[in-house]
């Protein structure tokens, strides 16, 4: 995996940079570092690797953070340990490694642990980590406007250390962006066919009640009256479809027609089911005797997106 073999990286990018950069100051560091470095940044690197593709394959939220943990304790002493007996440098590495634990923790959520957590709680995290994107961009921001100013002695290393970071950057947001559309409740709507998260519902919401969804949610504001919803249902013969989609409410009164009558049980129906499965409500406007009028109109919850397709039916093509 890629992933673990990034995270793992900072321990060893600064030895690198410290033994080979253009700056090397190696008169500065212990002479058991300069003779033979390979074991302790290769032994680094290998656990550090192996602990974070262990938190990547775990299956529940609990292991994952339990294992995250003790990856972040460990990686951060062993950079910390390496800033005081060999360079100060590693303190980059201890503040890249405490960047990559929330990097970890988010992109294993995203990618299979999603369906363990609540959509609103998987948003959440998904909007905290464009928010940790988005601060640890003006960090580099600002080291970038360091270096361009030549404010920073070591310009080749900060720009070394900053393409990890952005790169870092990078995986935060993507990661982010994903999860906070997982964490959005997705409907898409046929005239036969309705699917949540992408799971087949029509059974749930039978033929009629699919196909009044698939109205209102291809509705301009997605708003319906009493006779579109009846030529919808095909309750009426055609004649009297007609009829009830000139009614005015002037002269038809809704508590004396049995038309209306039968559209709001409908409705209410409708409503239920809607409510019931967390994806909205129907209302009606504040003055009840415009109903015939101004109709009903789909309320969606919050997190809740609707699509309306045309035909065909996905399930037959």
């Amino acid at each position: 995996m890629i992933l673990p073999f990034f995270f793992a990286l900072p321990h060893a990018i600064v030895s690198m940079v410290l033994l080979v950069g253009p700056h090397a100051t190696k008169d500065a560091l212990p002479r058991w570092f300069l003779d033979n470095p390979l074991p302790f940044v290769i032994g680094v690197f290998f656990v550090g690797y192996c602990l974070f593709r262990l938190v990547l394959s775990r299956k529940t939220v609990f292991s994952t953070i339990a294992i995250l943990s003790l990856t972040a304790g460990f990686m951060t002493l062993v950079s910390g340990w390496s800033a005081i007996n060999v360079h100060r440098d590693f303190f980059s590495a201890v503040f890249q490694y405490l960047l990559c634990i929330p990097s970890c923790l988010l992109f294993a959520i995203q990618s299979r642990l999603s369906d363990k957590l609540k959509k609103n709680t998987v948003k959440a995290l998904g909007k905290t980590g464009f928010v940790m994107a988005f601060f640890y961009a003006q960090w580099i921001m600002m080291m970038g406007y360091a270096i361009s100013t030549r404010a920073e002695p070591r310009p080749i290393e900060s720009i070394i250390y900053n393409i990890y970071n952005f790169i870092l950057v990078l995986i935060l947001f993507l990661t982010g962006n994903r999860m906070e559309k997982a964490g959005t409740r997705e409907v898409v709507s046929f005239p036969d066919f309705l699917s949540l998260d992408g799971k087949d519902v029509s059974a749930e919401f039978g033929t009629k009640k699919t196909a009044l969804i698939h109205g209102f949610a291809s509705a301009p504001d997605r708003t319906l009256r009493c006779g579109e919803i009846r030529l919808l249902l095909n309750l009426d013969p055609a004649e009297k479809s007609q009829e009830c989609l000139r009614c005015s409410g002037e002269t038809t009164k809704a508590a004396s027609c049995k038309q209306y009558r039968t559209t709001y049980n409908a409705i209410l129906e409708l409503k239920k089911i809607l409510e019931l499965l967390e994806i909205g409500t129907i209302s009606t406007g504040e003055n009840r005797r415009l109903i015939l009028t101004e109709g009903w109109k789909l309320m969606l919850f919050e997190d809740v997106r609707i699509s309306a397709k045309k035909k065909p039916d996905p399930r037959t093509v």
